[in-house]
């Protein structure tokens, strides 16, 4: 694994900050509320860090179009059966966790277009200079 640990330690110094400001600015001696739900989400978000440093982009983009059409399947879903929340259907709702399959569609799509542009360029045959 090649981790850039100066990045990691940047990373979470401000998400401590953002945790101690949430808790002066929410602290009303009830107990915890929002700080600790975003204690959990930093916490998910170093375990998806770390599956994705572990995870081989090439197998990823093996299965490009798969992704693709599974994305695009979610996105119709939720365009046409989505709740709707606040006059809009953006969110598929797994429990008492939401998920908004537009945002993976911009990374399915980046990651996509990577593999077309990939083997384009290895099926174009090189130009000579001067034509």
């Amino acid at each position: 694994m090649n981790i850039d640990w100066v990045l990691v330690g940047a990373c979470l110094v401000l998400s401590a900050i953002g945790v101690a400001t949430i808790l002066s600015a929410t602290h009303t001696g009830r107990g915890l509320g929002l700080e600790i739900k975003q204690i959990y989400w930093i916490l998910i978000g170093m375990v998806a860090l770390l599956i994705s440093v572990t995870l081989d982009y090439r197998r990823l983009t093996d299965r490009a179009l798969v992704l693709y059409v599974f994305i695009v399947a979610a996105l119709v879903y939720v365009l046409v059966l989505g709740p709707r929340i606040q006059g809009t259907r953006r969110w598929i709702l797994l429990g008492p966790v939401q998920f908004q399959p537009s945002e993976f569609a911009k990374l399915v799509a980046a990651l996509l277009l990577a593999k077309i542009f990939a083997e384009s360029k290895r099926e174009t045959p090189h130009c000579r200079a001067g034509l």
